[in-house]
């Protein structure tokens, strides 16, 4: 029996043996450059273009099976031109012989050099590789039928083709990706566009299903928008690592590197530089996905992102936190020119910083911010808000604000009063056609929002104000703000405004008490001069509808009533001016007026009625 064995073994050694001299021996003999003829037949049967080998075809059966093509050219499809489709200086592929025999692929590295892809749409929206992607079986008119997915066993693969496939892959493994001067060109006929692709490098490491490995890639880009639009250009650098894991179902980019310098006329400054860094991962088993510090540097911003995904496949949960916060503000304010105001300067957009978490329930079509928190030069705002129903958002909220100073970046213009009085007096106007107000009534009826803002200061055309209090409440077409309410001038203000568009016509509606109000410091604020002193009691119900200003006027209607009390007039001596006015008439000397004339009285008061604009 041993004897038989060993004959076995040795007839089996001899015939391996000669299988590899004749592997050896094969590309020696045989010329695969005498088939060219042949090869390029069966291309211009199979898919009507021509094949053009104009360089060197080298074979290899062991240890490698491997091909090794010179400079070819895939010519285009019918009424595409006459430039080729595609063209390659050299292609090799290499697979490992023995390996095979244990249901294994090892590759050596993938190279390709000097290639250059033609891709074109033209004006009907037909492409130049339809022609190569038709179906190998023309389509049935009759529906597949469907199985039903239920009957499957669960987590089971779905067919033995698949399950094939994956046992496959994870036992691939490829020495690399050598991708060297790529050209590709775009050009879509039909919306006028064009793209560039110029000296593509892509390098990718060996590559292994169970392990992470490198992969870079650098080119020059041109991107031509269409239309009028000038055109973009620049250069793109990509690094990173990748994970692939098919058994466990496990996929990751880490170490992630994206550098674009792009240029162009409608570019802030004719330039645009960027970096995207990060990691990103996916366990498909468990149906999750991880996005962590990823962050976009631009226009001298930083963006960052980190992100925790569930239920990948069925109503997705995300939570995580964003932050933002700008470094240098030249760039934004290049950008936004002539619409930012003179006031804002480079170090009030530096101190710019936002943060907040958030978490998005798909299924239950709810989303919150949590923490939240912007800053922006002297004010920070503090809160929460929430978003339930996507199709129809109902919107709550609660901001906290510390203060805001509105004069430091929008001032009173003192030249105001001036402009006014220079206006002619009995100037001939111009009957304008009036227009509508811009109220977007049919988005006014959907809103349903609730929420409150607490404001610590506020000053706006030198008035300040503290402790404000506003709530808003829209739903069903009524929005109200009340309470609102603000502490001012030793004073307290209360007040109300409702906008009711439940008809077809808009109603507003304003309820407002000033009570304890020193008028004196007001007036000086606000106009320079405190005209008159002492406490105030103001109030007013007002209403009104229409949709024009001209509406408004005619449709005016309510009370207002004004009551001071231990009040000064200053500027006017009513007592001297009667004493005077007397003495004149009994022709007696009159008083020198006095420097600072001024007239107290104990009460004040005055009412009004409006009724349709009168």
């Amino acid at each position: 029996m041993g004897k038989v064995v060993k004959g076995l073994l040795y007839l089996l050694g001899t015939l391996l043996t000669l299988v590899i001299i004749l592997l050896i021996a094969i590309p020696l003999f045989v010329d695969p450059n005498d088939y060219r003829d042949e090869i390029g037949a069966l291309v211009k049967k199979e898919t009507g273009r021509d094949l053009d080998i104009a360089g060197e075809i080298q074979l290899s059966l062991f240890p490698w099976i491997g091909i090794e093509l010179g400079e070819m050219r895939l010519s285009n499809a019918a009424g595409f031109g006459d430039s080729p489709f595609a063209q390659i200086k050299k292609m090799e592929i290499k697979i490992k012989l023995l390996p095979l025999l244990r249901k294994k692929v090892e590759m050596d590295t993938i190279i390709l050099h000097g290639m250059t892809l033609n891709l074109t749409k033209n004006s009907k929206g037909v492409a130049n590789w339809d022609d190569l992607t038709k179906p190998a079986i023309p389509p049935s008119d009759k529906a597949p039928i469907k199985q039903n997915r239920s009957s499957l066993p669960q987590n089971a693969p779905e067919t033995e083709e698949a399950a094939s496939l994956s046992e496959t892959l994870a036992t691939l493994a490829i020495g690399g990706l050598e991708i060297r001067n790529a050209n590709i060109r775009w050009n879509d006929l039909s919306q006028k566009q064009k793209i560039e692709i110029d000296g593509l490098d892509l390098i990718i490491g060996a590559i292994s299903l169970d392990s992470a490995f490198p992969l870079e890639m650098n080119f020059s880009t041109t991107i031509n928008p269409g239309g009028d639009a000038p055109s973009i250009a620049g250069d793109v650098a990509l690094q990173l690592m990748v994970g692939l894991n098919i058994k466990q179902q496990k996929y990751s980019i880490s170490q992630l590197q994206m550098t674009t310098k792009m240029k162009g006329q409608q570019l802030p400054n004719g330039q645009l530089d960027s970096v995207i860094k990060g990691d990103l991962s996916a366990d498909l088993s468990r149906q999750q996905a991880l996005v962590k510090q990823l962050s976009l540097h631009v226009m001298g911003s930083t963006l960052t992102i980190d992100s925790k995904i569930s239920q990948l496949e069925k109503n997705p949960l995300l939570e995580g936190s964003i932050s933002f916060s700008v470094a240098d503000a030249t760039p934004i304010i290049n950008l936004l020119g002539e619409a930012l105001p003179k006031t804002i300067s480079n170090k009030m957009l530096e101190t710019t910083a936002l943060k907040t978490q958030f978490d998005i329930n798909t299924q239950a079509e709810k989303a919150r911010l949590k923490k939240f928190q912007f800053i922006f030069d002297q004010s920070t705002i503090d809160g929460s808000a929430s978003l339930h129903h996507f199709g129809q958002p109902a919107i709550r909220y609660s901001f906290d604000m510390n203060q805001i100073n509105v004069d430091r970046y929008f001032p009173p213009d003192p030249r105001q009063p001036e402009v006014a009085a220079s206006v002619k007096k009995g100037a001939p106007t111009v009957a304008q056609p009036e227009e509508a107000l811009p109220i977007p009534v049919a988005l006014l009826r959907s809103l349903d929002i609730s929420g409150t803002l607490r404001l610590g200061k506020l000053q706006v055309m030198n008035l300040h104000t503290h402790k404000i209090t506003t709530t808003l409440k829209a739903k069903d077409g009524l929005l109200t703000l009340a309470p609102l309410s603000a502490k001012l001038y030793q004073g307290k203000f209360d007040g109300s405004v409702k906008l009711d568009l439940r008809k077809k016509v808009p109603l507003i509606t304003v309820d407002e008490k000033l009570t304890g109000v020193q008028v004196g410091a007001l007036l000086k604020d606000l106009l320079g001069k405190d005209y008159v002193t002492g406490k105030a009691l103001i109030t007013a119900n007002i209403t009104t509808r229409g949709d024009r200003i001209s509406q408004f006027k005619k449709r005016l209607n309510g009370k207002a009533q004004l009551h001071f009390k231990d009040g000064v007039m200053n500027g006017v001596d009513i007592s001297q001016l009667l004493r005077n006015a007397n003495a004149l008439y009994k022709k007696q000397p009159t008083e020198k007026e006095s420097k600072n004339p001024k007239t107290a009285f104990g009460s004040l008061q005055a009412s009004m009625k409006i009724k349709n604009g009168l």
